[in-house]
């Protein structure tokens, strides 16, 4: 639509002056430029704009309707451009997030009110939770996602790292056998996150060599990922979290990692943390600052 604007102007122009010439030289344009544009509008628009004789060049039908409009067209394009140039300068409007609800609380949440007093004209809506948005069928501008995109037109940019550790309260250890191998564990209580992958099994890896340990069996599986941890500490079984997650409570010894020499995962290996947007999402400012401040800022264990 922009790319129609110095055409209409140049038809304006020629109407109102009834002539090429003198539209040329009150625009400061060659008359072959202006004759351009005008055929380049009547071709866009599939109609003759002007009748035209050796001395006289007169509005069509078609022209008389462009005219009466063309004003309040160029306006609104105008109106548009300079919209756009101001995002371009000045981030604003509305911006809508999608993010996982026990990250945003643990990661996001500290960082929004500088982001908030960074840019005073953007409004953010943040929606948390723990499904895979429809990015833009539900009309997301940018999501945070846990995991790698499959085949995808989306663009994802890694934030972070999304490793996992295994870990149970010093309470709950001093109750039951100690856990030396993977095997060990299917002695334990499990502590599972029913998100987990569709073999219902946490995985296990060292030096090339997996091990599978079945959640069958877990004495609790919620979709709360807090609720987990929280049962971790008050010594009810084991959790496999990710470590962003519970690296506080491990530096603190309310938790203690287990198998630290293992890589342990509840979904699946080489993971990441991704901001999440479309190709067209891009372009735009205020999806632009709001991932460039989130991997500035962003700082997570793993």
């Amino acid at each position: 639509m922009l790319d129609k604007l110095p055409n209409l102007r140049s038809f304006m122009a020629v109407a109102e002056a009834n002539s090429f010439a003198k539209a040329a030289r009150k625009l400061n344009m060659a008359n072959s430029s202006v004759s351009r544009q005008i055929a380049q509008l009547e071709s866009q628009l599939n109609v003759s704009l002007f009748t035209r004789t050796t001395r006289h060049v007169q509005l069509s039908p078609a022209g008389e309707i462009l005219y009466g409009r063309a004003s309040g067209l160029i306006m609104e394009m105008e109106n548009l451009a300079a919209e756009l140039s101001a995002e371009n300068v000045t981030p604003h409007g509305t911006l809508k997030v999608s993010v996982p609800w026990w990250f945003s609380q643990l990661h996001l949440a500290p960082l929004l009110p500088e982001f908030l007093a960074l840019y005073p004209d953007l409004r953010v809506v943040m929606q948390c939770d723990d499904g895979m948005t429809k990015l833009v069928e539900e009309g997301f501008d940018v999501a945070v996602r846990l995991s790698r995109l499959k085949d995808s037109n989306l663009i994802a940019r890694r934030l972070g790292p999304h490793s996992f550790a295994m870990a149970a309260s010093p309470e709950y250890l001093a109750r039951h056998a100690e856990v030396i191998k993977p095997e060990d564990l299917r002695e334990h209580a499990m502590l599972s996150f029913n998100f987990s992958t569709p073999y219902h099994s946490w995985t296990l890896r060292k030096q090339g060599k997996s091990y599978r340990i079945p959640l069958k069996d877990s004495v609790l599986t919620s979709n709360n990922a807090d609720i987990l941890k929280q049962c971790a500490l008050d010594g009810a079984g084991i959790i496999i979290q990710p470590v962003w997650g519970i690296q506080a409570e491990i530096e603190s010894g309310a938790l203690i990692q287990l198998l630290p020499d293992f890589e342990v995962t509840s979904t699946t290996f080489d993971n990441g943390i991704f901001a999440v947007y479309s190709k067209e999402s891009k372009a735009v400012n205020r999806v632009k600052v709001f991932v460039d401040f989130l991997t500035e800022r962003l700082k997570v264990a793993g």
